[in-house]
């Protein structure tokens, strides 16, 4: 529960306590003023009273009590703001879980589909899905975590390109051998880089950060 919230249940209760002090000393005015009153006028009033008519008893009672019915009136409309006030605090607040669970869940998505395409070696399916995959953390993660994912859709992009020059020189009529074995050998640098344990934590720390804390 918000600090606000509890803030204004707070003076939801200092507001019920200002009323009764103000009815108990609206009474203790009209108990002091006939107090003031000599016995004879006392009972003037009291003889006058019971001759009065229910209506006219009615508006005495009501002019007497009036200033009390609208203070506790005044106050009925203040704790009735401080509710609405609180249900929409609660409601936002209920709002904001619901946001952060789904967001949490969106990026635990993204996270698994990561570690699937990173699982094997680079194709041309695992390239687009990471392509994809990539699109999709720009919307959910910071910026760190697009930038380390082009990073590695960038090798599975250069990978599948020196797929292509292998193949093609495989195919000439005349094999250059060396140009074969330096590509080669690139596919082999790209694979160790995607692999390597060091590349893999600092992107998986990325994403994890994300995970403990939604905000960005």
């Amino acid at each position: 529960m918000s600090k606000e919230v509890n803030k204004r249940r707070g003076l939801g209760g200092s507001y019920v306590a200002l009323a009764i002090g103000l009815s108990g000393a609206w009474l203790i005015c009209l108990s002091w003023l006939g107090a003031s009153l000599h016995p004879p006028a006392i009972w003037a009033r009291l003889y006058e009273l019971r001759m009065a008519s229910a209506n006219e008893i009615g508006d005495f009672v009501a002019g007497a009590f009036a200033p009390i019915g609208v203070v506790w009136l005044i106050v009925t409309v203040l704790q009735q703001r401080a509710a609405v006030a609180d249900a929409r605090a609660e409601f936002e607040e209920s709002q904001k879980a619901t946001y952060f669970v789904a967001l949490f869940d969106k990026r635990y998505e993204v996270l698994q589909q990561v570690r699937k395409v990173l699982g094997d070696e680079p194709t041309s399916d695992s390239r687009v899905a990471l392509g994809k995959t990539t699109e999709m953390a720009a919307l959910l993660f910071g910026t760190d975590v697009p930038k380390l994912l082009r990073q590695y859709h960038s090798k599975f992009l250069r990978y599948a390109i020196v797929d292509i020059e292998i193949g093609r020189l495989e195919r000439a009529k005349v094999i250059d051998a060396d140009a074969i074995a330096r590509f080669q050998a690139e596919q082999s640098d790209i694979v160790v880089w995607l692999f390597d344990p060091t590349n893999r934590a600092k992107l998986d720390d990325a994403m994890f950060l994300y995970l403990k804390a939604p905000a960005f």
